[in-house]
Parts: C-alpha cells; sequence; structure tokens
C-alpha cells in the first residue's frame, strides 16, 4: 500500500522504520489538514531572544496553514539560534518539530543524549551563516532549544551511522526511563513529563534486520511483544534493549488519553465538514466516508478503555491502484467499531 504513494519503499528489501513513520505521518497530516485555502504567511526571525507572546504568535502563524489530529498530537515547537563568532550578532526563528532524532552515545541514558542533541556546535564551512551585519559569510553557531512540547513525543535514536569511509549500526544501549522522562530542563516555558507507551527495535544489521515492537496496554499496564504474527507478554526490564529505535511517548498532563480521543473525534469530524459537500457530509450521528460507500454510525470510543475503534466493514473496497474492486480482508479490523451493515 504504502509503495503505491511512494516507490521508495521497494517490497522484498529493508526499509527504515523512522523514514516510514514520517512519510505516514506527512501524508496523514496533508489528508487530514482542515486548511484548505492556506494564507502566505511571512518567515519571522528575532534578534534578542523570544518571549511567550511571539512564541504563541508564531504557533498561531502555523496553524493558519496546518491544522489536523497530526499536528494536535505529534508536533511541537522549537526555537532555532544563530550566531556569529566575529560579531556575536545572533539570529532566532521558531520552527516546528514531530520527532527528536537523537545522536547516540556510548554508556548514556536518554537525557544525555537530548543533551548532546541540544547543545550549541560550531557550523563547519559548507554550512556557515550569512551574517547581516558583517555582510558576508562567517564563522558561527547554532543551538536548538524546545518550546512547545507535544502531547505525543517519538524519539528517533540514531543507530545507522554512515561516513566517507564506512556505514555500521551502533548496537549501544541507550537506557531510557518508562515513567517520568523529565524534560522541564529542556524547554523554555513548559514543564512535562512523559510516560513510555511504545518501542519499535531494530535486530540485525545494517543492510540485514528485522523490526519488532513493544506495545503497553493502558489498562492493564503490561507490555506486548509483537513479532509479526507472535505475540507474547514481557516484563518491563525486557522492553529495555539496545536493540531500541523509536521511542514513543505520551505526556503527563490534563491531555489524557480521553482528552486525546476527543480531541481526535473533533479532528475527524472537522476534517470532514471543511470538504466539499458533495464529497463528505455528516447527517446526524452518522459520518459518511468521502469517495466510498461507507459510512461510520458513530466514531466510538470504548467505555472501558476510551481506544478508538474502527468501522467493522463487509463487503468490498475500491483498489487505489487499479481502481478495482477487490475483497477486503477476511479476519476482523482490531482497531475499529461499526455499525454492522453491509455495503450495497
Amino acid at each position: 500500500m504504502i509503495q503505491l504513494w511512494n516507490p521508495f519503499f521497494v517490497m522484498n528489501s529493508q526499509q527504515d522504520s523512522h523514514e516510514l513513520l514520517a512519510f505516514l505521518l506527512d501524508m496523514l497530516h496533508e489528508d487530514l489538514n482542515r486548511v484548505k485555502l492556506k494564507p502566505y504567511i511571512e518567515e519571522k526571525t528575532y534578534e534578542q531572544q523570544p518571549n511567550q507572546q511571539q512564541a504563541n504568535k508564531a504557533w498561531s502563524d502555523y496553524l493558519k496553514r496546518n491544522r489536523s489530529i497530526i499536528v494536535d498530537l505529534f508536533q511541537g515547537q522549537s526555537i532555532n539560534m544563530l550566531q556569529c563568532m566575529v560579531c556575536n550578532t545572533k539570529s532566532y526563528k521558531f520552527e516546528t518539530f514531530m520527532y527528536l532524532s537523537l545522536p547516540i552515545l556510548e554508556d548514556a541514558d536518554l537525557l544525555q543524549c537530548i543533551s548532546e542533541y541540544l547543545k550549541e556546535e560550531e557550523l563547519d564551512e559548507g554550512n556557515q551563516w550569512y551574517c547581516s551585519k558583517c555582510k558576508s559569510v562567517k564563522k558561527s553557531k547554532k543551538g536548538i532549544k524546545l518550546w512547545k512540547l507535544p502531547n505525543i513525543l517519538v524519539i528517533h535514536l540514531k543507530r545507522f551511522k554512515f561516513t566517507a569511509n564506512y556505514r555500521c549500526k551502533l548496537r549501544w544501549l541507550i537506557n531510557f526511563p518508562m515513567y517520568n522522562l523529565d524534560l522541564s530542563n529542556y524547554s523554555e516555558q513548559e514543564q512535562a513529563t512523559y510516560d513510555l507507551y511504545g518501542v519499535i527495535n531494530h535486530s540485525g544489521t545494517l543492510h540485514s534486520g528485522h523490526y519488532t515492537s513493544n506495545c503497553k496496554n493502558k489498562d492493564t499496564q503490561k507490555w506486548y511483544n509483537f513479532d509479526d504474527t507472535r505475540i507474547k507478554e514481557i516484563t518491563e526490564k525486557q522492553v529495555l534493549t539496545s536493540d531500541a529505535y523509536l521511542l514513543f511517548y505520551y505526556k503527563n498532563n490534563v491531555d489524557s488519553y480521553e482528552r486525546q480521543s476527543e480531541v481526535i473525534r473533533s479532528s475527524i469530524i472537522n476534517s470532514s465538514a471543511s470538504l466539499p459537500k458533495q464529497s463528505s457530509i455528516i447527517h446526524g450521528s452518522i459520518f459518511n466516508i468521502p469517495h466510498t460507500k461507507l459510512s461510520i454510525s458513530k466514531l466510538c470510543i470504548s467505555e472501558t478503555d476510551q481506544q478508538l475503534t474502527t468501522p467493522q466493514i463487509f463487503g468490498k473496497k475500491k483498489s487505489l491502484k487499479t481502481n478495482k474492486l477487490t475483497p477486503l480482508p477476511g479476519k476482523k479490523p482490531i482497531f475499529f467499531a461499526s455499525d454492522n451493515q453491509k455495503i450495497q
């Protein structure tokens, strides 16, 4: 399915799960973006350290072009600094991020890797900054600080190292916390802690490997390992391995699972409402999916686990590639609830 949208993801060859995740989130954002007419927003830079009011304005400007469930849950805001090392002139600019790609260190924990990622660094000759005061390219340095933290924090551990002479996979064990990952010291304006709920692991080599995942059931607080079709319960100690590649944390604040579920419900309905009426219609509690004969009688959130469920769809659907009718999988979908009606 992914290959239909991006030929880069070729079947029968090892792909990078981080690149796949980034591609999926970008595609979902574009499809679910509630902004259809994007206004021109002039990029703003600051000569002095910006304040919260300026940060809010930058975030508000970003939302004028980008409003989706992906932004609501996964995106945060950072402040990037460039400094001329000749005249000390500084330039600040707000940017958004969807994940942190961290360099990893030997015998280090996750906070040390975050510190390494955020520390100021001198730019090499090929990336030096044009200083507006010196009126030329000068020796410079850059730094990043987190400002607004996302509800769901995705961390990418950069285990694959590429140089001009060799390529290798770094197998160092990075100690990452299961609970209360505290980013207060790394954020300019926000104090927040995070709990781990998922890990994607990569075993094997740079050229040949295998992906598995560890996921936490929020009701039972038990961890499970997913290895293709094999699923088994594991302990918390078994989650921490040198194969960890992507880490998924959720923020411990008022944006709980229940609140995030409401955000998802609202975002999907608002996304559909912004589409042309002939392609997407909501009648009462019936949500018609655009360009299909499918409808969801309700976007269901289980009273026991507050998890989104998806429609149990019967019959056939159209293939994205051939536009022909193709049978749906025989197994009952595990994510969505349904109206239990066949498609005519």
